[in-house]
């Protein structure tokens, strides 16, 4: 019986671990362009719902957002729709917290509201806090474009 729960807590371990997020760390962002990704696919509960999000989703696909991070904590955001720059640019800020998580800062056509990313899968992915947890946002990902 004991040589079973051993088992057991090593297999959580495992499992824990590899499905946990990785830390981000400046070495992956310094110098590299990330994309916004916009993927509502599974957001739909009912097929009205579903039909309604197919016609965002391809709205969405004509939306561009480019996050250029610089070293000294530099960010810049790039941002266009339907092939039309809407600015030249926005500069802001970037910084990762002691637990490995991405901050970014506002711009006047981003807002970060309470989120966060986290490195997931080689993807940065927005958490947001909600009830004192932070939650992941499974619509949206910034994908790494360029190095």
């Amino acid at each position: 019986m004991k040589r079973i729960l051993i088992l057991l807590a090593l297999i959580g371990t495992v499992v824990s671990s590899v499905t946990a997020q990785d830390r981000v760390r400046e070495r992956d962002l310094i110098g590299t362009s990330w994309e916004m990704v916009f993927d509502l696919e599974e957001e739909g509960g009912n097929l009205f719902e579903r039909m309604a999000l197919s016609a965002v989703s391809g709205i969405l696909d004509e939306v561009h957002v480019r996050f250029d991070f610089e070293d000294d904590g530099e960010l810049y955001v790039w941002a266009d729709a339907f092939d039309i720059e809407v600015d030249e640019e926005d500069e802001t800020r970037w910084n990762i917290n002691k637990h490995g998580q991405l901050i970014l800062g506002e711009t006047e056509h981003f807002e970060a509201d309470d989120t966060l990313f986290m490195m997931e899968d080689g993807l940065l992915v927005p958490h947001k806090m909600e009830r004192g947890k932070w939650v992941r946002e499974d619509s949206i990902y910034l994908k790494e474009v360029r190095r």
